[in-house]
């Protein structure tokens, strides 16, 4: 059977009516919100077996004086290929086109550019067909969560969840976009971070995706005040992603944390059962994650 690639502009019909059993990264809504917070061109990468579309990769590129490069915007986080097979396909036919597809896209991307840096998402475990074609992948991490298991936390933050009861720390689901930009602006300046883009484009690309059913904003509270809010993606399937977390320097004393942590799948709609915060890959952030008894998964930055 034939294979063939397709670069497709997302405004292209070929970008506009993708079927619905592609995923979140794939959404051209999303995507062209993605490219103008971020000031980049959105496109798909498709691959075809005869006429059936059996897998797409998202990509963003960008311009700088006549060069092009592939890059990966902190406003998406993954970038995952997305793989489709009838019902009934076996096994072994899976894995073999999942190769061909990613070798297939390794050639178009060894070909066409340079420089690249894209970050599948966890369920792309297998990336030979990129790394027999030219193309680097290199291992990072994520801590989930998942509706259906009890995590084992460590007593240490046992200590911060009986101080965030003792506290009166409540945690609640309300989209208020003003105090998380608040918030994470502070954030910023105590850790001289450079977000990369400017706090209104955040807000905008943040209030068009809301607008859209594609945001929860999950905040704890200490009275009426707002100290520690997350900014969570949902496609509207079963997993949810945190974005952005940002909260007050005193926060995480508090207890805050542990809270938003521990009990934010529990008041987010039950269809979602995975809760995906999007990185264990800074030291301390990995520790406290890690101590709170979440499950550690894989994922790869692929790169030329």
């Amino acid at each position: 059977m034939r294979y063939k690639v397709l670069f497709c502009d997302i405004n292209a019909e070929e970008g506009m009516t993708l079927p619905s059993r592609y995923g979140l990264w794939h959404d051209p809504f999303f995507m062209r919100t993605v490219a103008e917070l971020h000031g980049v061109l959105p496109y798909q990468i498709q691959v075809f077996k005869g006429e059936e579309l059996i897998g797409i990769m998202p990509v963003y590129e960008r311009r700088r004086m006549g060069l092009k490069a592939l890059v990966a915007p902190i406003g998406t986080y993954y970038q995952g290929l997305s793989t489709f097979f009838l019902p009934k396909t076996s096994s072994n036919r899976i894995l073999l086109d999942t190769i061909t597809i990613s070798e297939r896209i390794a050639k178009f991307l060894t070909d066409n550019y340079r420089r690249v840096n894209i970050r599948l998402n966890p369920g792309n475990t297998d990336v030979r067909g990129f790394t027999w074609n030219g193309v680097k992948a290199r291992p990072l991490y994520t801590f989930s969560q998942y509706r259906d298991q009890e995590p084992f936390v460590i007593p240490e933050q046992r200590r911060h969840l009986r101080r965030a009861e003792k506290e009166g720390l409540v945690l609640k689901e309300a989209y208020d976009l003003d105090s998380f930009l608040r918030l994470q602006e502070d954030l910023d300046k105590r850790k001289d971070h450079a977000l990369g883009v400017s706090y209104e484009a955040l807000g905008r690309y943040i209030d068009a995706l809301n607008d859209k059913g594609m945001i929860k904003q999950v905040n704890v509270y200490k009275e009426d005040e707002i100290i520690l809010s997350a900014i969570m993606l949902w496609g509207g399937n079963e997993i949810i992603y945190s974005l952005y977390i940002a909260g007050t320097e005193a926060s995480y004393t508090l207890g805050a944390a542990a809270l938003q942590n521990r009990m934010t799948l529990s008041i987010l709609p039950e269809e979602i059962m995975i809760s995906d915060f999007c990185g264990a890959n800074i030291k301390e952030v990995a520790r406290f994650k890690g101590a709170m008894g979440l499950s550690l998964s894989v994922f790869y930055q692929l790169s030329i």
